[in-house]
C-alpha cells in the first residue's frame, strides 16, 4: 500500500490551525512563558489577513503587569 502526503498551500502554515484556534492551551503556554522569561507585560499573536490588515488571534497579560507597571512608574517619578 502506498501513502500520499498532501502538502499545504504555500499560504497555509502547518501551525495556522493551532494558532487560530481559540483558546489554545499550547499557545497560551508559549505566550505566558514569553512574558515570564522576557519580562513582558503582554504578549500577542497577530494574523496577517491582507496586505495592510491584521487580526489579533491570541494574547496573554501577565497577572501582575498592571501593578508592576504602576509601581515602576512611581519609582521613576520619585527616584528619577
Amino acid at each position: 500500500s502506498s501513502s500520499t502526503t498532501t502538502t499545504p498551500p504555500a499560504s497555509h502554515s502547518l501551525y495556522r490551525d493551532r494558532i487560530l484556534q481559540q483558546p489554545s492551551s499550547s499557545v497560551t503556554s508559549v505566550l505566558g512563558a514569553t512574558c515570564d522569561t522576557m519580562g513582558f507585560d503582554i504578549a500577542e499573536i497577530w494574523y496577517r489577513t491582507g496586505p495592510k490588515t491584521h487580526q489579533l488571534t491570541n494574547s496573554h497579560l501577565r497577572p501582575t503587569s498592571l501593578e508592576d507597571s504602576v509601581r515602576n512608574q512611581l519609582m521613576d517619578v520619585y527616584y528619577g
